[in-house]
């Protein structure tokens, strides 16, 4: 093994040959999965410049293409590649370099690619505007006067069963619908940070929405005491107003986790 990938450092990064010697020689764990990767991150965070270099050339430099779809400007890039440039290469108060914790599991621009997205989605959610309630409920009630009624009548009662339901989702559940609502995340840029198929994120997403809308309803109907006859209309109605209803609450709950 050692012998096959110091070949492959030759071949790929020559100039790193004399770092690939002295990890093998001394690291334990030099036969592991990505060898060759957890060599580099090993030479990289004991400060060798040419390793850093190639760290830059051909990992750093896919930051941009990893959040193109996040944000397509090149200064959103800049500043995301800029972001965790700092956070996986400067120390933080006890002496300890963040890029150190690669362990070869995934391969390195997998593991990058995590980070950048990460890095980015909390970049654009530190300068998202908030829209009240009130003006984005009017918004969408202006055509519907049904809805307007219903919402005047019951506020307080509809905002509390869907905190309700939405906190009843597991964290993986409420993670997917923030990227989807808040950050505006593709399907494929999801599948891609969790490693999965489109369809896959798309189902998750449609079972959480019916989770909670089934459940905002049901805790309505209790609530408000409503016949049964009356629960087809409370669901036209959560319908109209579900969608920023639901962001809403997930960007509260998200300033709340961020103060």
């Amino acid at each position: 093994m050692s012998a096959a990938v110091r070949e492959e450092v030759l071949r790929r990064w020559p100039a790193l040959v004399t770092d690939w010697d002295a990890f093998s020689s001394s690291s334990a764990a030099a036969e592991g999965d990505n060898a060759l990767e957890r060599m580099l991150v090993h030479a990289c965070t004991g400060g060798a410049e040419r390793a850093l270099a190639v760290l830059e050339a051909e990992y750093f430099s896919r930051i941009a293409d990893f959040v193109r779809r996040i944000d397509p400007s090149p200064s959103f890039a800049a500043d995301v590649t800029q972001a965790v440039r700092a956070r996986l290469l400067i120390p933080d108060a006890d002496g300890t370099i963040r890029l150190a914790s690669y362990n070869g599991s995934v391969p390195l621009l997998g593991w990058l690619r995590v980070i950048a997205i990460r890095t980015a989605l909390n970049l654009r959610r530190g300068v998202r505007r908030s829209v009240p309630l009130d003006q984005a409920v009017g918004e969408r009630a202006g055509n519907d006067p049904d809805l307007a009624q219903f919402r005047a009548r019951h506020r307080d009662a509809f905002n509390d069963a869907l905190a309700r339901a939405l906190g009843a989702l597991s964290e993986e559940d409420t993670t997917l619908l923030r990227l989807h609502y808040l950050d505006g995340l593709s399907l494929e840029a999801m599948a891609t940070m969790h490693g999965v198929h489109r369809a896959t994120i798309a189902r998750r997403i449609a079972t959480a929405r019916r989770q909670v809308s089934v459940a905002t309803r049901n805790a309505l109907a209790t609530k408000l005491d409503l016949r049964a006859s009356e629960v087809d209309s409370v669901v036209r109605l959560l319908k109209s107003d579900f969608d920023v209803s639901v962001e809403r609450l997930l960007m509260r709950d998200t300033s709340a986790r961020t103060r």
